[in-house]
């Protein structure tokens, strides 16, 4: 029974708004080694798997993981922006159990039957020598028509590779890990919480104080609203990856990094309140307890809440969008290829709001997106002007833009209004 309830909690539980794969990868994990370790007499494995349909599907089931991915892949492909017609995805998962027993039928079985062993090894051996060849000679036409083969391709993208320097200094910028209650130095994963974060993050140096408090998508605020507002504002931050706003489990705050930053900033706000409080996170919030929230540290003291929808979310990294489908002509702003899934989470916290909350929503799309698309660059280099150098994170130029554009005047005005 444990090994269901593994199971079925990671279908149901795990989602994009977890971290994974990481820890929650153990919950399926821990779940079919319990199904093995039950062995053939267990009632799950003698009625459920022992099935006749099911014994079938576990036979073709490599082949299908072979065959799946590249059908679904290029059909995502071939539509862009736009998601494909379900009916089409219907049909490629069909297509993909045909070919994978006909794989396992025509190929699988005979090899390892011993029809085609005769053949299996120099099979084999040739197969290897021809994606060599197939390889040497990609190398010597520096790619094939269509792919990245010319030089300012590979220029392009070789500026957003993440090990770069530049985008290395950016990401320190941006990251604030000093302000990090994650692990980020860790030398293994781990859930837990760092020991402390920097006194500077938390402890202001003037009578009228910002806190930011969130995910990483609070973190890149930092940079802007630090260069932007006026120095005799202190610009706070505590943050922890991947971490929203969220009610406090206490029993695990000294074993989870999100639990303890969450401690750890409302027991702030209680000792030193800041003028102002702003919430941002790449995951929309809870509305029900983001209402109790506000409510609580304006108890002690905050005069303002502000808290922020999501920002524009990219499928995939934005720099690959424009060399994949705008590379011939970019424009400013890019209809589509936005995350559907995870921009329906703020979607879901608009269309819960209403007139009398206990904060301020700022929605952040109205800054960045259009009736032509959403921004990609600002300035007249798609390369230098590029405002993410992944799928969301404001790059520090980027960041200064939206602290000007938006954000700084919110703050501004809460200021001035005590």
């Amino acid at each position: 029974m444990a090994a269901i309830a593994l199971i079925a909690a990671s279908v149901l539980v795990i989602t994009r708004r977890q971290e994974f794969p990481g820890w929650w990868a153990l919950m399926p994990v821990l779940g079919s080694y319990l199904v093995i370790l039950a062995g053939p007499g267990a009632w799950l494995n003698r009625v459920l798997l022992s099935n006749p349909v099911m014994v079938w599907i576990g036979l073709i089931s490599y082949p299908l993981y072979l065959w799946h991915w590249p059908l679904l892949t290029f059909v995502r492909i071939h539509y862009g922006a736009s998601p494909p017609p379900q009916a089409v995805i219907t049909l490629l998962v069909g297509a993909s159990v045909g070919l994978a027993w006909g794989t396992y039928q025509f190929l699988e079985k005979p090899i390892r039957s011993g029809e085609l062993r005769v053949w299996m090894v120099p099979g084999l051996a040739m197969a290897m020598i021809a994606i060599g060849a197939f390889g040497l000679l990609d190398v010597a036409m520096q790619g094939f028509p269509g792919r990245i083969n010319d030089e300012d391709k590979r220029e392009y993208a070789a500026y957003f590779y993440g090990g770069s320097p530049l985008i290395q200094a950016e990401a320190q910028d941006i990251m604030q890990n000093r302000c990090n209650f994650y692990a980020w130095d860790s030398p293994v994963p781990t859930l837990a919480p760092r020991k402390a974060i920097d006194p500077s993050c938390y402890m202001r140096h003037s009578d009228k104080s910002v806190l930011i408090i969130g995910d990483s998508n609070a973190a890149d605020l930092y940079y802007g609203l630090n260069e932007v507002l006026p120095k005799d504002v202190s610009v706070l931050l505590i943050h922890s990856s991947g971490c929203q706003v969220s009610p406090i489990i206490e029993h695990i705050i000294e074993t989870h990094h999100c639990n303890m930053a969450n401690y750890f900033a409302l027991r702030r706000i209680a000792i030193d309140p800041p003028d102002v409080l702003l919430l941002s996170s790449n995951n929309s919030f809870d509305i029900e307890y983001i209402r109790k929230f506000s409510m609580m540290v304006k108890g002690y003291g905050v005069k303002k809440v502000l808290v922020l929808g999501q920002r524009p979310h990219w499928k995939r990294f934005l720099h690959k969008i424009i060399l994949d489908e705008y590379w011939k002509s970019t424009p400013r702003y890019i209809p589509g290829h936005l995350d559907d899934e995870l921009m329906s989470f703020t979607k879901k916290f608009q269309s819960q709001l209403k007139r009398d909350e206990p904060f301020d929503f700022v929605d952040e799309m109205q800054a960045f997106c259009s009736a032509e698309g959403c921004l990609a660059f600002l300035g007249d280099n798609r390369r230098e002007g590029l405002i993410t150098a992944d799928t969301v994170h404001l790059r520090p130029f980027a960041s200064v833009w939206l602290a000007r554009q938006q954000l700084a005047p919110l703050i501004l005005r809460s200021l001035g209004s005590q």
